[in-house]
């Protein structure tokens, strides 16, 4: 997944959130790959994209099966933010749109953003 994406959904992208479930491995992994393909994508057409890496479900300790110290280090090694955050109980949500928000303007710069979530679907914000 995410190598079939078609450039064009990234073109003129500001910010790209990729989004793991921290209760599926599968899911982590896949967050990562689309997180490659959109910053090859974007390196391919010379866009400034804010990314982040971004687990859900942070209310599920005691299923995690993605530890943060993990998540944290391939943010590190990718050079992407990262947050967890609980939809569920409304942890955290509103700082990751912040937080892009503000990176990006603090850059003079702000469009759309483009979000991928665990499933691969992908949205303009």
């Amino acid at each position: 997944a995410g190598d079939d994406r078609p450039e064009w959904l990234l073109r003129g992208a500001s910010g790209v959130v990729c989004v793991y479930d921290v209760t599926d491995t599968g899911s982590f992994s896949a967050a990562l790959r689309l997180l490659r393909s959109a910053k090859d994508i974007a390196y391919q057409h010379m866009n400034e994209v804010v990314y982040m890496l971004v687990g859900n479900k942070c209310d599920r300790e005691d299923r995690r099966t993605v530890p943060q110290r993990i998540a944290k280090r391939k943010a590190q090694d990718y050079d992407v933010q990262y947050m967890e955050t609980s939809v569920k109980d409304n942890i955290n949500v509103d700082q990751i749109i912040g937080a892009l928000y503000r990176t990006k303007y603090r850059e003079g710069e702000g469009e759309a953003f483009l979000t991928i979530s665990k499933y691969g679907e992908i949205t303009n914000m």
